[in-house]
């Protein structure tokens, strides 16, 4: 729930910071109602946005809605008088008599630009006040060049470009498209020669994706990894030619970096570009971070996370998709019901942690030796099926001896504390036939209780 709220958040303020795209005096109310009205699921009572001032010497009280009413603010804060942790960007919590209110940072290169208050009945929890840390992240963007864009005209170009970079990158749920459209619009907004943008592994320092775009019109996803530099949070300039080096920086971690540089024209590049890169760099670190728990949502909802197979569900529609196919191009396919023999025992007598093996370790036997286009999925409990695509229950039986003989291997090795057995039953689907998955099932399910039973017997 929490990664599907931190999405929804990071959206919301994307879409906010957006509306700050606009030139007109009341971009800043309708940017604060839009956030209003996406939090009201969470009954707030109020909502106050602060903006600091041109001379960075305190917070002016930009607007304040309650009830649906927004008002014109006239509060104002010294920065002396704020607290350590909103100085410090961290996010914090008041209790008043009766309500309790969220002071969220608004911030710019690890600089305070703002505060959004968030004023609820109830304390919230650790969920929800994730979700609306993501929502001044991407938020802030959009109010720092509202701030530029008030200042001074010859920032519109580039407001423009960060805004519609960011806003049509914040619904791609997609690393490899989010990567190849940053580039692409990063290079047609701010005319560099070269974007080329490197991603970490999720827990590490190594790249595993990539992609470099020439203002040539190619798009190139490297074979060859250069060595990438150590980077803080400052952009590192090119020794040896126009270009920079600026981390992808997700609060105090760096999970990828960009390369821009200029190698045909040889054109300097302009401190206004790395400005705005940088805040793209934020931006896209977080909307990097958002796609990864969107992957991770829809992985959750796919696999069982212990075997690492399809679950139940995605089982389900996986036989309702080779019935389609199956229809169309009249060819057979065959489902194998399995349970796994005596794993009730092993964690009524060894542990749920050896039972927990014991399923990982059958589960991989069979993954590792079932035909490629084949497919496993975990029913429940110790109960899995297999689906063999383009096969008849003869050939599919084949496979299932091989399974069988690596089984048995491990059995005689006796080096587990466990032993491996399972039961299975086979059903063929005849194209036309107008079976379903549940009949499927049921005529599998039945033949695999047909094989317990003389095993048991044995």
């Amino acid at each position: 729930m929490s990664r599907e709220m931190s999405f929804l958040a990071v959206k919301l303020g994307v879409e906010a910071g957006h509306i700050l795209l606009s030139k007109s005096s009341s971009a800043f109310e309708q940017a604060a109602l839009h956030i209003y009205n996406g939090l009201k699921v969470f009954n707030i009572l109020s909502l106050r946005l602060y903006i600091l001032d041109d001379k960075g010497e305190g917070l002016d009280e930009e607007l304040y809605i309650e009830e649906n009413t927004l008002i014109q603010g006239n509060d104002y804060i010294p920065t002396y008088q704020l607290s350590e942790s909103i100085c410090n960007l961290v996010m914090v919590t008041n209790q008043n008599n009766d309500s309790y209110t969220t002071t969220i940072p608004l911030s710019h290169q690890d600089n305070l630009i703002g505060t959004l208050e968030i004023e609820t009945k109830q304390r919230l929890d650790g969920d929800v006040l994730h979700s609306f840390s993501c929502l001044g992240e991407a938020f802030s963007a959009g109010v720092y060049y509202q701030q530029e864009a008030r200042a001074s005209e010859k920032n519109e170009y580039l407001f423009d470009a960060i805004m519609q970079i960011s806003y049509n990158l914040h619904a791609v749920n997609s690393i490899d498209e989010l990567l190849k459209m940053f580039a692409e619009l990063t290079l047609q907004y701010l005319s560099f020669d070269r974007v080329t943008v490197f991603v970490y592994e999720y827990h590490g320092k190594e790249p595993i994706y990539n992609i470099c775009v020439t203002s040539r019109g190619e798009s190139i996803t490297l074979s060859k990894i250069p060595e990438l530099p150590v980077l803080d949070s400052e952009p590192l300039p090119l020794s040896d030619l126009s270009g920079y080096w600026i981390p992808l920086r997700l609060k105090e971690k760096t999970i990828g970096c960009i390369l821009v540089d200029n190698i045909y024209t040889l054109c300097d590049i302009s401190v206004d570009s790395i400005t705005v890169l940088r805040d793209l760099c934020s931006l896209m670190a977080l909307m990097i971070d958002n796609v990864r728990m969107f992957e991770q949502i829809n992985k959750y909802a796919q696999f069982d996370d212990l075997t690492n197979t399809y679950n139940r569900r995605m089982g389900i529609e996986l036989i309702e998709k080779l019935i389609k196919t199956a229809d169309i191009n009249n060819k057979a396919f065959t489902l194998c019901f399995i349970d796994l023999n005596y794993l009730k025992s092993v964690n009524d007598t060894l542990g749920h942690l050896v039972g927990d093996k014991m399923l990982v370790h059958f589960t991989d036997i069979v993954k590792s030796t079932i035909r490629r286009a084949d497919i496993m999925a975990r029913l429940g409990g110790d109960e899995f099926m297999i689906l063999f695509p383009n096969c008849q229950l003869e050939s599919a039986e084949m496979v299932w001896k091989r399974v069988k003989s690596k089984i048995d291997q491990v059995n005689s090795s006796k080096a587990y504390p466990y032993f491996l057995s399972a039961s299975h039953g086979m059903a063929e689907y005849t194209p036309g036939s107008e079976m379903t998955p549940a009949q499927l099932l049921s005529i599998a399910d039945h033949r695999m209780y047909e094989e317990k039973k003389l095993i048991k017997n044995l």
